[in-house]
């Protein structure tokens, strides 16, 4: 990898399509190249080694590239007999492992591939073999969720039952990750189990406007209205980005919006807007892009568009057509020599490992996902095109320095780190956040 700077001058699309094909093809350069690179690689035995095909839809669906789902079907079932043969998994599942790492496979490779190809049965039976552990549903594995309390027994469980914890909290925002795949395995089935079971352990994670001789109060509608507006002008987490950074990075704003729109039911839509309030303030940072990205699935999902001015006034402060150059920093350590964790760093969708951008030598101040964004929201082709030369800027100089990412998918030093993000950033790179919506958009790909 070289760990120098690398600069590449801006070379402008002469209009939209344009703009979308060049992506499109650097794209399936570097599939076809990992293809190639990773024939003798895989599987590796590394929980979350399919990872860096999760950007790859946009080229499938595009081009139609059926070779290239059939290969990602042949990674699906070899990563499975691997870990069986291995031991590491029994009747479907890891033996042991945790909430954050061990959903990652399931929740996230093979619901993208069922997405690709939603009528392959394999595909979904090995998320059901999975997920049909959420519930205690088999009775060949021990129990990992106390229903009466909507919690699970542990942060450590698999196939060989639970880890008992030394701490008190025995859930934490990463179990959101289990809701999705709950949620998921609901979508591909339609078994209600499944649905029931993320909405059992979403509520413990709702909160509640009060508290009454009873516990939470959820809901102030009616005489409780009236009591909460007379003593209450503004409700707050009164949290602050860091305290929430995990919910994001476990995808629980799009999880609880997902059970509202299910379910109608308000206070998981109340819940979410609680958690996507304290993120919109700082959408302004360049470093936020996965925050923009939160945005954006809020607007999508609701249908409502109240951070639509604050996105559009961001970018209208911004100058992003001033600068010619982008330059990489492929190699920066974010850690203060106080910190503790190695990995995670202040701020939304930060690692320690997480590259620097600048614009003509200076740090970047445009993030392409920001203005991406505001190009969806105003129609505006022109800015479109500019967040696709940049996001094709950044993507080909990843692949100069970076490893595809089979061997650290949660990683930010990786080509599949800047198409996706990285572990922290939820699926909010310049493929997944900036090409693939504005192929919606703008192409009407049904993506």
């Amino acid at each position: 990898m070289i760990k120098g700077k690398i600069s590449s001058k801006i070379d402008d699309s002469k209009d939209l399509l344009t703009a979308f094909k060049r992506f499109l093809n650097e794209l399936e350069d570097w599939i076809i190249e990992c293809k190639n690179d990773l024939a003798q690689s895989l599987p590796n035995g590394v929980h979350d080694q399919a990872n860096f095909t999760l950007n790859w839809k946009p080229h499938i669906i595009y081009k139609n590239d059926n070779s290239t789902l059939q290969y990602l079907k042949k990674l699906r079932d070899e990563i499975k007999n691997d870990f069986e043969e291995k031991q590491e998994w029994y009747h479907g599942y890891w033996k042991m492992n945790e909430a954050h790492h061990g959903t990652e496979h399931f929740e996230l490779f093979l619901a993208h591939l069922w997405e690709l190809a939603p009528g392959d049965e394999e595909t979904v039976q090995q998320m059901v073999d999975a997920a049909e552990h959420l519930g205690n549903w088999s009775q060949e594995v021990p129990d990992w969720f106390f229903w009466e309390q909507g919690i699970f027994h542990s942060f450590h469980f698999g196939t060989e039952g639970i880890k008992k914890q030394n701490n008190n909290i025995k859930n934490n925002p990463d179990h959101f990750r289990c809701l999705n795949l709950a949620l998921i395995t609901y979508k591909m089935t339609g078994k209600e189990k499944y649905l029931n079971l993320a909405v059992r352990a979403g509520r413990e994670w709702t909160f509640p406007v009060g508290l009454n001789n009873d516990g939470g109060v959820y809901s102030i509608e009616g005489e409780v209205s009236q009591d909460y507006t007379e003593s209450v002008t503004e409700a707050s987490l009164e949290n602050t980005i860091d305290r929430v950074e995990n919910f994001f990075a476990s995808g629980a704003p799009e999880v609880l919006l997902n059970l509202w729109k299910i379910t109608g039911q308000t206070d998981f839509r109340r819940a979410a807007e609680k958690l996507i309030n304290i993120i919109a303030v700082c959408v302004d940072d360049f470093e936020a892009g996965s925050g923009v990205d939160v945005l954006r699935k809020y607007r999508k999902i609701t249908g409502n568009r109240r951070f639509d001015d604050l996105i559009i006034g961001i970018v209208k402060d911004l100058a992003p057509y001033s600068f010619t150059e982008i330059t990489l920093e492929p190699e920066v350590n974010r850690e203060s020599p106080e910190a503790e964790m190695s990995v995670h760093t202040s701020g939304i969708g930060l690692r320690s490992d997480k590259p620097l951008w600048y614009e003509n030598g200076k740090k970047a101040e445009h993030n392409p996902l920001l203005l991406a964004f505001a190009a969806e929201i105003t129609n505006n082709k022109k800015l479109a095109k500019r967040a696709l030369d940049i996001s094709r800027i950044y993507f080909s100089l990843a692949r100069e320095v970076y490893p595809h990412g089979h061997e650290h998918g949660c990683s930010s030093r990786s080509v599949s780190a800047i198409a996706r993000g990285n572990g922290r950033e939820n699926n909010s790179g310049v493929v997944t956040a900036v090409l693939e919506p504005l192929m919606k958009k703008f192409l009407r790909v049904n993506l």
